[in-house]
């Protein structure tokens, strides 16, 4: 019997290696972005200051093909009110903080069109 344990071990550690490198290669094309989650506060036009929950702070502008996205769909920083909650995809150029997608987070407000939503239908 030491024989097959040994055998299941081997196994067990060949396929634990395989889903680690699977894991690891799902990481986008340009590992130099990074994200950041906190709430926006505008400085400018095309500028804003995101704080995390541990209250660091972080000054980004927006790179020339920069997109915020609200409610999946594209919007100006200019619409998004100060004080929501977002993720930002970034990169740092000459040390500056360059914003490449802003998705800021919708609350329920946003889902106050006057629409209905569809419910359980009743027969």
């Amino acid at each position: 019997m030491p024989y097959k344990s040994g055998l299941i071990q081997a196994a067990l550690g060949a396929v634990s290696a395989v889903a680690f490198l699977i894991a690891n290669s799902g990481t986008s094309g340009d590992a130099k972005h990074k994200r950041l989650t906190g709430i926006v506060q505008k400085a400018g036009k095309e500028s804003f200051v995101l704080t995390e929950a541990n209250a660091r702070q972080h000054s980004f502008k927006l790179g020339e093909s920069a997109s915020v996205f609200l409610n999946e769909r594209a919007v100006p920083l200019d619409s998004v009110e100060n004080g929501r909650k977002a993720t930002v995809r970034f990169y740092k150029k000459k040390g500056q903080l360059v914003a490449i997608n802003v998705d800021v987070f919708p609350n329920h407000a946003d889902f106050e069109s006057g629409e209905e939503t569809p419910g359980p239908q009743s027969s």
